[in-house]
């Protein structure tokens, strides 16, 4: 990181079931394949919401979804870590010679750190601990 690159607030991502996914968008309608989680079985379906269930069920904490031909790289699921409720993105803007201002990284931040302190205000803190 050098001096000139910054970290900005990009929003909030909620969670409802203790988990998180990070995939490209374009692969949703041609990948996911519905199967519901259930306790114990493996995932049938290799991008799936049992598929993420299982890859961070119990102490994995993360884990590599596979396209349906079986390779890695259609998705990563991991814990939340904290659990359910609303959790703010930071991404790193650099300055990328020959291609400007760029996302050179991004932090969903699930509890309160430096980088939470220095950009959530008491407010934001206080609706969290509501939910």
């Amino acid at each position: 990181m050098t001096k000139k690159d910054k970290w900005v607030k990009i929003g909030v991502v909620g969670v409802d079931s203790g988990q998180l996914m990070v995939c490209d968008p374009c692969y949703i309608d041609g990948q996911w394949e519905s199967e519901e989680f259930k306790s114990g079985a493996p995932a049938k379906k290799s991008f799936s919401y049992n598929a993420v269930c299982q890859a961070v069920h119990e102490d994995k904490m993360f884990g590599q979804l596979n396209f349906k031909m079986g390779h890695p790289g259609v998705a990563v699921g991991f814990n939340s870590g904290i659990g359910d409720g609303l959790y703010p993105v930071f991404a790193r803007i650099a300055d990328v010679d020959g291609w400007g201002p760029r996302v050179c990284e991004v932090r969903i931040v699930f509890d309160e750190c430096e980088i939470v302190k220095k950009h959530i205000t008491p407010a934001d803190l206080n609706k969290k601990a509501k939910k």
